[in-house]
């Protein structure tokens, strides 16, 4: 999406002082890019550690619960309904978990056969914005989703990418979920050892699409951003929003990588 005028290529303000005000950014633009999920309305957790014990409620309510629900096929036993973000998630045949104090993402996701990689930053807010779109839950997000562009964009892949690590119990915070290993989704059946020769092998492969994904609960309504971009004034907090979201576009628009906002 072509950036604002409050957006200049080294991403500064040209006007000097961010006071001018917003080129007009049409929904039809800034909304193909942000896609509202029902399956998220559940959900108050990120990785869920708290509900883990009652496995459905896990299943339901946390972000990472969700992916695992999809990739193990229990939507529809868990009453969970199908959208854009389950069916997206689903697309892929590889998972993988790699949050952690040293991740590049939350998950990433791989289909060899259609070239496609998909880098996912999840984000739950503990109170959902007045506003219905939270500028600070943006910046957190989106600061994370520039940092792994080094790793999705320039075929660099992380150190402590290995097979063992695929093995190991996903970390919680504190808390070890214990029988959830990273490995979400396999591939069919291929070991840890393959899937991490895959993940290096297509990191490394320019001829793969690629995309960052923000997967944000309680954090973002599309609704909510689509009747401010309605309003005549524009809202000053949706002008810090475009803003924000205007150079993350950017950034991204500059490596090759294109971004996806799921939300509530």
């Amino acid at each position: 999406m072509p950036p604002s005028n409050l957006i200049g290529d080294d991403g500064g303000c040209d006007d000097g002082g961010c006071a001018a005000t917003v080129a007009p950014i049409g929904e039809e633009i800034l909304l193909d890019y942000v896609v509202a999920a029902n399956s998220l309305s559940g959900i108050s957790s990120e990785k869920g550690e708290k509900h883990y014990k009652a496995k459905n409620k896990w299943y339901a309510g946390s972000v990472f619960g969700l992916f695992s629900a999809v990739c193990e096929q229990k939507l529809a036993t868990l009453g969970i309904a199908d959208d854009d973000l389950t069916k997206a998630i689903a697309s892929y045949p590889v998972w993988l978990c790699d949050d952690d104090s040293r991740e590049t993402a939350d998950f990433i996701g791989i289909d060899e056969m259609d070239k496609r990689i998909a880098f996912v930053h999840a984000k739950v807010s503990k109170e959902v914005s007045s506003s219905g779109y939270s500028v600070t839950s943006l910046q957190e997000s989106g600061r994370q989703a520039q940092a792994s562009l080094v790793f999705i964009s320039r075929g660099t892949p992380s150190t402590v990418w290995n097979a063992k690590r695929w093995t190991s119990v996903v970390q919680a915070n504190t808390i070890p979920l214990k029988g959830r290993n990273r490995i979400f989704k396999d591939g069919n059946g291929l070991t840890a050892a393959q899937l991490n020769e895959l993940l290096v092998r297509v990191t490394a492969n320019p001829s793969f699409d690629r995309e960052v994904w923000i997967v944000a609960a309680r954090t973002i309504e599309r609704a909510a951003l689509a009747n401010a971009l309605d309003k005549d004034p524009m809202p000053n907090r949706l002008r810090q929003f475009l803003m924000h979201w205007d150079a993350l576009q950017t950034t991204c628009a500059r490596a090759s990588v294109r971004m996806r906002l799921f939300c509530d």
